[in-house]
C-alpha cells in the first residue's frame, strides 16, 4: 500500500483531476469541475467562433509588463538551472501523463516519478526527499495551465528555490521571495486562484472570459478559454503575492 503524502495541510492527492499535479480541480464543464457549462441557446455556431475569437484576440485581456516572454534556450545562460527547466520541458511538454521532478543546489535529481492523466502521488519519503530543493517541476498534460492552489501550499511547505511548470505551449516559473514562501498563500491562495464569487479579484477576471467560455463550440475551444483566464489571473495572483513570475513561450 502507497503511504500517502500528509502534511499539515492535508494530503496534496485528494481534490479534483482535470488540471495538474497534487489534486488540482478541474475546468468548469469538465472532468473534476464545478459545472456543466452549456452552449448559450440561440447562438449560431458563427456567432459561437466570433465570440471565442474576439475574447482570445482581445488586447486589454493579455498580460502586462509583469509577464517575461523569455524563450528557452540553448545558449550560453548565466543562469546554471535554466537548462535543467529546458531538458524537462523538451521530454515533457507534449506527454500525455505526469511527471514530478525534483532537483537539488548541486543539480542531482532527488525525486522522478510518473504519474497518471491528473497528478503525480508521492509517499512521505519523497515527500521529505524533495524539501530545500533548487527546483520543483511537473508538467501539465494537453493544456497550457499554470500552478493550481495546491502548488502554491507545497511550495510553502517543500520550500523550493524555484516552482516550475511545463505545459504544451509555455514554461510557468515562480521564484521565492527573498523572506521566503508567504504563509498567506495558505491562507489566501484558493480565494485569489479559485475562479468562484467568493474571490472578489478572480471572479473579476473570469467574468471577461464567462460569455466566451460558454460560447465556445467544442471542448477544445472551452479549454483554451479557460487556459487562458487561469494564465491572466496568475499574473495577478503572483503580484498580489509579492512573486516573481514569468510565462515563457516554447
Amino acid at each position: 500500500m502507497v503511504e500517502e503524502w500528509d502534511i499539515y495541510l492535508g494530503k496534496f492527492t485528494e481534490g479534483g483531476s482535470g488540471s495538474g499535479n497534487f489534486g488540482h480541480s478541474g475546468r468548469p464543464g469538465e472532468r473534476g469541475g464545478s459545472g456543466d457549462g452549456g452552449e448559450v441557446e440561440g447562438d449560431s455556431p458563427a456567432v459561437q467562433a466570433a465570440s471565442v475569437a474576439a475574447i482570445m484576440a482581445d488586447p486589454s485581456i493579455s498580460y502586462d509588463a509583469h509577464e517575461i516572454f523569455t524563450p528557452l534556450s540553448d545558449g550560453e545562460t548565466s543562469d546554471p538551472l535554466h537548462l535543467n527547466v529546458k531538458a524537462f520541458a523538451d521530454k515533457y511538454k507534449d506527454a500525455r501523463l505526469e511527471r514530478g521532478m525534483s532537483i537539488d543546489e548541486d543539480g542531482f535529481i532527488t525525486v522522478d516519478k510518473q504519474g497518471n492523466e491528473n497528478s503525480v502521488k508521492y509517499t512521505a519519503a519523497e515527500g521529505n526527499l524533495m524539501r530545500d530543493n533548487a527546483l520543483n517541476m511537473h508538467n501539465h498534460p494537453e493544456c497550457d495551465r499554470p500552478f493550481s492552489t495546491q502548488d502554491l501550499k507545497h511550495y510553502v511547505w517543500a520550500n523550493p528555490d524555484r516552482g516550475v511548470v511545463v505545459s504544451k505551449n509555455y514554461v510557468f516559473t515562480m521564484h521565492k521571495p527573498e523572506g521566503g514562501w508567504p504563509k498567506k498563500m495558505l491562507r489566501d491562495g484558493p480565494k485569489q486562484m479559485e475562479f468562484k464569487p467568493s474571490g472578489r479579484e478572480a471572479w473579476a477576471v473570469w467574468n471577461k472570459f464567462a460569455g466566451a467560455y460558454r460560447n465556445a463550440a467544442t471542448s477544445e475551444e472551452k479549454s483554451k478559454v479557460w487556459d487562458k483566464a487561469r494564465r491572466v489571473n496568475m499574473v495577478r495572483v503572483c503580484k498580489y503575492f509579492g512573486i516573481k513570475y514569468t510565462q515563457e513561450k516554447i
